[in-house]
């Protein structure tokens, strides 16, 4: 193989790497500096579908952060069985290995070669989830014992690898804190939450009080809904446990909801597993607000994939139709909110289109962690890692984002639970974490 290959040691003892800013699991790559360049590959040389060409790397402790290329644009937990595989292997203290397979989606520790190491233990996340040339990764190898100044080494093996293992020091770092609080930036702003409710996780007995203290911590104008099958169950419950001071207002299609005090007017679309509703704002702007549950699983150019970019062209065709209806015509200009699980697991094709429809995405993070995935196993044999399934997209000519999180309370300080009124295991009412987004209503000067 001829390679061009760099070692790089990243030694504590060096200041400026220590001050550096830890990357954010978000699948968005700006914040990956040259500083973190490890290594190195000549491209050509894999012998399947996944190809090297540069890996980056920074630690925190017993956090390890990794940024590969794979050279072009597939999925890295499934897909055809002739990609082959990608090997990331780590090289641990006291003769201790841990390999995660990505295709095979485990992790291995030489320790115990025939049992997977739970996601959840490892603090495993890597993202994007749908398709792409570049990945980013973060785990704890907190559960090997690892210590400050401890070496590992890094390689990949399977469709690729490098000339030798990348050596690094552990080292703590000290990261700029994030922004942790749930208070709108301005009281005129709109807010907007999301819940995949898991099986109608409003009406289970088990965890309908969960998300009950999930909803009334979101403190939102609207709230969407999606797996909730039973339109009964979901009136009856939603009666019960959406927060409002009156009358709460639903609109429900095929497993999606839609809930609100604020005037709420449903908008037929031709689309399964969807609701749309027309909702009036207080300033008496119209607000369409879409929940979506797009088709599930597969990967890129699979028939689960090919229905989700129908579906996104439906949306786009859909949203079209609303701001072209004559018999409607103050909807030309209302904002747009499309909502919800889009279960991107293939290709980035279905957000290409909404964004070719004039909307833009809006990236949201948890609070006090640096990662953007809303999707988590709650079993422990749960073979997928966390991954982020749901977004929300805006039409960005009517609308301004303001503000916006993602809720895992089993990451929130006991301080900001007991503000909150929610309990540490309140998520695990669902396998999805809760979306909430604040946005802004331009004016009809553009420039505002």
């Amino acid at each position: 193989m001829n390679t061009q290959f760099r070692l790089a040691l990243i030694l504590a003892c060096l200041p400026s790497a220590a001050r550096a800013e830890l990357p954010t699991i978000d699948g968005v790559f700006s914040d990956w500096g040259e500083q973190y360049s490890v290594a190195s590959d000549e491209q050509g040389d894999a012998i399947a579908s996944f190809d090297l060409s540069k890996v980056s790397a920074v630690t925190n402790g017993s956090e390890l952060y990794v940024h590969f290329d794979i050279g072009s644009e597939i999925n890295l937990q499934s897909g055809i069985e002739s990609d082959g595989t990608l090997r990331l292997e780590i090289a641990l203290p006291r003769r201790q290995e841990l390999t995660i397979d990505f295709r095979k989606r485990t992790a291995i520790s030489s320790a115990d070669p025939n049992q997977s190491i739970p996601w959840s233990e490892l603090g495993f996340a890597c993202l994007p989830t749908f398709a792409s040339e570049r990945y980013e990764l973060r785990l704890d190898l907190q559960m090997f014992n690892v210590q400050p100044d401890d070496r590992i080494q890094l390689n990949f093996s399977g469709s690729d690898q490098l000339d030798q293992a990348v050596s690094i020091v552990l080292q703590k770092r000290h990261p700029r804190s994030l922004k942790s609080t749930f208070a709108k930036s301005d009281t005129s702003n709109f807010r907007i939450a999301n819940l995949n409710t898991l099986r109608q996780g409003m009406s289970n007995n088990d965890r309908s009080g969960s998300i009950k203290r999930l909803l009334a911590a979101a403190k939102a104008d609207i709230f969407c809904f999606q797996e909730e099958w039973d339109e009964t169950a979901f009136r009856k419950a939603a009666a019960q446990i959406v927060p409002t001071e009156g009358q709460v207002n639903l609109h429900w299609s095929n497993g999606c909801g839609i809930a609100s005090s604020l005037p709420l007017e449903p908008i037929a679309m031709e689309l399964d597993r969807c609701a749309a509703a027309i909702i009036e704002l207080p300033n008496s702007k119209p607000l369409v607000v879409i929940s979506v549950h797009l088709k599930c699983c597969g990967f890129t150019g699979s028939r689960e994939d090919l229905a989700r970019v129908q579906q996104a062209k439906q949306l786009a065709a859909g949203i079209q139709k609303i701001r072209n209806r004559e018999a409607s015509r103050e909807l030309a200009d209302a904002g747009v909110v499309v909502i919800g699980d889009y279960n991107l697991v293939g290709s980035r094709k279905p957000l290409d289109i909404l964004e070719t429809a004039g909307l833009s995405e809006l990236l949201l993070l948890g609070v006090d962690k640096r990662a953007a995935f809303t999707w988590r196993g709650l079993r422990k044999e749960e073979s997928f890692w966390p991954g982020r399934l749901d977004l929300v997209t805006y039409d960005h000519a009517t609308l301004r984002p303001a503000g916006g999180f993602l809720i895992d309370t089993s990451s929130l300080s006991k301080k900001s639970l007991r503000d909150l009124r929610l309990l540490a295991h309140d998520s695990e009412a669902s396998d999805h974490l809760m979306m909430v987004a604040d946005f802004h209503v331009r004016s009809v000067n553009p420039s505002q």
